[in-house]
């Protein structure tokens, strides 16, 4: 008979705020509900289910009957329910106060809705930082699950087996180590291999050792959602699937194999001795958050160490990059982190209110504060991640929604009563550089004078729509594959039918290739272009464009306008001295918000004194706004151009423009740009290519539009562009 071992076998299950019904729809139908019946056929065996707060709430509206089959599972103690940070959050990115919060909501949730009571939790993307413990001691937490790769640098052996405890400042935890080698053999290979594995780990038992526990727990999502995977894991066309044939050899390996919970484990092993982790994350997580160059000679140190048959040694020392890096190679993702660690300064209010916000009982706004931090769209690796535009958007909304929320609640007079107020922060993205944050009944706008003067947010408020929400187009490491001509070999490579999500094999086309393209600097509003005449935009699509000038990314002097009388605009001005085409331009853009019959104006002097720096070159002001490609459209109402209407979806030149309408059919609202001298509008869709569990995807991130002067006659001295959004009502 074999040496007896525990096996904790379980799912973690997500589906991200903003994510489409009818994906989730498919989660539940292919995957989530398909296990729990399983289970619900084998009650000998004993499971650990997390379900996101995320989920649970899309559960609740849409399907409650499922929440009412964990309930009666966990009833009956067959299954054992795992807490979390409720709206999945990366712990490492909130304060402290929202850490402690969200787990206390979702502890809470547990026991109110499903009746009970989680001792352990599953951390986001098992993202792990040694300060950890304080916090989630304080919420309750007494264990948590991280890959046996993060143990491998803190201790000799195979840290599979049992758990560990760690502390911090005294406050302890136990760590448990999820198996990588049953994480890539589950589901994806017979279930005969796992029962040799488990074979092999209790043979490695020694004498006197308590009996070996083996921890996998993984997405839920990878037993039926992910391709290819739905048939072989629940069976089709009268055969027996994956999960029938593993819960099977379960039970027939019952006398030495023991499925068990992490409670039961803890009442009956002592922990293996005591851990302190670096900071980390799951393997291929250290890959993705590298640079692109980094994450080249990473991957190939990697496949060399394979080849040479010296992985296994080498690896504890191979850790890649570390989470918080996606910040560096992603300022979209900083400036959304950073917001909302901002806002939730911003709400700490009465001793009362933060108690309550601490033990998972947040206000309206508090509560939206933490939706908008669902880590999905803070990073990028095989999933879409950050490049899905209706993720990233619903941090967004969540932000905006977040904000007017507190502004309501706070009872804040200067907005109520249609003024608004200018505030200079002090670097609200860690860059040394500070910003002017302006907000106003109607927007939500941030400059940054260090980063050419543009518009970093610009929020819809009566809409809590992010606008500027958009992406920059950049190379990523898999670009590489993407542009290798096809035949060529390459790519993910070829895998069994089976294999694990990170080796399914993906192809380009050349419509995708076409699109691998790197901007000149992060997307924004309100960027001042300088290019040659018989620039194009198509220029401009391809990343081509011929830049004369050093104003779209240089740093701007500002000055705040005078403190705002109610009622009065408020805004900054700033200049810069800078040169295009080789000669000397002074250039001072002036930006008010609040004017009547506008809701922002930008004001351009144009300065070049005699060094005709004017006249060989054409000037734009860049805008890039999120709009949804099928459900948004622009018009040309003013002008010699008027009449055109320009698709989101195509390149578009418009010239004689004076006014512009742009409309967006999801938040249903408007907004009118007044061109003063008239000017040439152009027009391009915003496309990335980018990985995915599916393969390559060339998504939509937005659209940029350029305001362009000088065409047929010298850049005007003085342009101004004006702007009105509609609905002006905010609930």
């Amino acid at each position: 008979m074999a040496s007896p071992v525990r096996l904790i076998f379980g799912v973690h299950s997500h589906q991200p705020l903003g994510n489409l019904d009818e994906v989730v729809q498919r989660a539940l139908d292919h995957a989530y509900a398909p296990f729990l019946e399983a289970l619900g056929r084998h009650p000998s065996i004993k499971a650990v289910l997390h379900y996101s707060g995320c989920l649970c709430e899309w559960l609740d509206e849409h399907a409650p009957e499922h929440l009412d089959r964990i309930a009666r599972l966990a009833r009956t103690g067959q299954v054992e329910l795992m807490t979390g940070a409720f709206y999945e959050p990366i712990l490492a990115l909130i304060p402290d106060r929202d850490r402690v919060g969200q787990i206390r909501l979702q502890t809470r949730y547990i026991k109110e809705r499903l009746g009970a009571t989680a001792r352990g939790m599953w951390l986001p993307e098992r993202v792990w930082e040694p300060t950890l413990p304080v916090a989630l001691k304080e919420s309750g937490v007494e264990y948590a699950l991280l890959d046996d790769y993060h143990f491998l640098g803190a201790m000799d052996g195979d840290p599979v087996g049992g758990y560990f405890t760690t502390e911090d400042q005294g406050d302890v935890i136990r760590l448990f180590p999820i198996s990588e080698r049953l994480r890539y053999l589950i589901p994806f290979r017979e279930p005969e291999e796992t029962i040799t594995y488990l074979k092999e780990l209790g043979a490695s038992r020694r004498e006197g050792d308590p009996e070996p526990v083996a921890v996998i727990v993984d997405d839920g999502e990878k037993f039926g959602l992910w391709p290819r995977t739905h048939a072989w894991v629940h069976g089709e066309s009268g055969e027996t699937g994956w999960l029938e044939r593993f819960f099977r050899a379960l039970e027939e390996n019952a006398s030495w194999l023991r499925t068990t919970t992490f409670d039961e484990v803890i009442g009956d092993i002592p922990p293996r001795g005591r851990v302190y982790l670096p900071p980390g994350a799951y393997f291929e997580m250290g890959e993705w958050a590298l640079p692109a160059g980094r994450s080249r000679a990473y991957a190939g140190a990697v496949d060399e160490s394979r080849g040479r048959g010296d992985w296994a040694r080498l690896k504890p020392f191979l850790r890649g990059g570390y989470f918080r890096n996606f910040q560096a190679k992603y300022p979209e993702s900083l400036l959304m982190v950073r917001r909302a660690q901002d806002l939730s300064r911003l709400m700490q209010g009465s001793a009362d209110r933060a108690a309550a916000d601490r033990e998972g009982r947040p206000s309206e706004a508090r509560r939206e504060l933490w939706r908008a931090t669902c880590n999905c769209a803070f990073w990028h690796g095989i999933f879409g991640g950050l490049y899905l535009p209706h993720i990233r958007r619903a941090v967004g909304e969540h932000l905006c929604r977040a904000r007017r929320l507190h502004e309501r609640e706070s009872g804040m007079k200067e907005i109520a009563a249609n003024t608004v107020r200018a505030v200079r922060l002090g670097g609200l993205d860690g860059d040394g550089h500070p910003e002017v944050e302006i907000h106003t009944p109607h927007l939500g706008l941030l400059v940054e004078p260090a980063r050419g003067g543009a518009l970093t947010v610009l929020d819809i408020k009566a809409r809590d729509f992010p606008l500027g929400l958009t992406l920059t187009r950049r190379i990523e490491a898999y670009h590489d594959d993407v542009l290798r001509p096809p035949g060529t070999g390459g790519g993910a490579g070829d895998s069994p039918d089976h294999g694990s999500i990170h080796e399914i094999a993906a192809s380009a086309t050349d419509e995708m290739r076409a699109l691998v393209v790197a901007d000149d600097r992060m997307r924004a509003s309100a960027v001042d272009r300088f290019f040659e005449r018989g620039t194009t935009v198509a220029d401009l699509a391809r990343g081509k464009p011929a830049e004369r000038g050093d104003f779209f990314n240089g740093a701007y002097a500002a000055t705040l306008l005078p403190p705002p009388a109610p009622g009065a605009p408020a805004g900054v001005r700033m200049t810069r001295r800078g040169r295009a085409a080789g000669a000397r331009i002074d250039l001072a853009k002036t930006l008010r918000a609040g004017l009547p019959g506008a809701d922002l104006e930008i004001l351009y002097e144009i300065d070049a004194g005699a060094g005709g720096g004017r006249d060989g070159s054409l000037f734009a002001v860049e805008f890039n706004l999120a709009l949804i490609e099928s459900l948004g459209r622009m018009r040309i109402v003013g002008g010699s151009g008027e009449g055109r209407e320009i698709s989101l979806s195509a390149a578009a030149e418009a010239p004689g423009a004076r006014r512009l309408r742009v409309e967006e059919d999801y938040s249903g609202f408007h907004l009118t740009i007044q061109i003063d001298p008239e000017a040439t509008v152009w027009h391009y869709p915003v496309r990335t290519v980018s990985r995915s569990e599916a393969g390559y995807e060339a998504n939509y991130q937005g659209s940029a539009l350029l305001f362009v002067w000088g065409e047929d006659r010298p850049v005007p001295e003085l342009a101004s562009l004006r702007v009105a959004v509609w609905p002006r009502d905010v609930d």
